[in-house]
């Protein structure tokens, strides 16, 4: 485990030096991709009734530890992304405000998902990680914010993949809330 860290330290390092540009939409779509891949198990357990399947079990066995390296990717995409003037530029965090809220939601899910939270938290749990729709809100936002006009292949695989998982988490909400008679 440790050599992979290393490797990609090395890699991360490397390409923040020579390709900034193509480093930071990676790292995004790292970012996106490990998320999605942890919203995708319940989605497919609750619309399509799909239980012991190979992937879909080995996706929630290991969920947690997608969604942390989900929040390393979203952290490693913001070092990479912004300058360090624009840290000591106040006016600047209007332009990252959809993606500070983002980074925020997403570090508190994965403050809160080990063992000794979940006991304490109990039902509150379940209610502080329903903010992961609210991810999947705002993540075209953030997509359509930062890349307008500099799309390239992740954009449109990002929009498609959000869109859609944004879609299935929709129905998933509306089946959840029409069997409690909210409709």
């Amino acid at each position: 485990m440790s050599i992979f860290l290393a490797i990609y330290i090395i890699i991360v390092i490397l390409f923040s030096w020579l390709f900034p540009r193509f480093l930071s939409n990676a790292l995004g779509f790292l970012a996106l991709l490990s998320y999605l891949l942890t919203l995708f198990p319940s989605l497919l357990r609750k619309l399509f009734n799909i239980r012991n399947n190979l992937f879909n079990n080995w996706l929630l066995k290991h969920r947690r530890y997608i969604g942390v390296s989900s929040f390393g990717f979203a952290v490693n995409h913001i070092v990479v992304s912004i300058n360090i003037n624009d840290l000591l530029d106040v006016s600047k965090y209007a332009h990252y405000r959809i993606g500070l809220l983002l980074i925020f939601i997403l570090g508190l899910l994965t403050f809160t998902s080990n063992d000794w939270i979940v006991k304490k938290l109990k039902k509150d749990w379940k209610k502080l990680h329903q903010l992961t729709y609210l991810i999947v809100l705002l993540l075209p936002l953030h997509i359509l914010d930062k890349m307008s006009g500099k799309f390239n292949y992740f954009t449109y695989i990002e929009m498609i993949t959000t869109i859609g998982i944004g879609i299935l988490s929709a129905c998933r909400l509306f089946l959840k809330y029409k069997q409690t008679n909210f409709f």
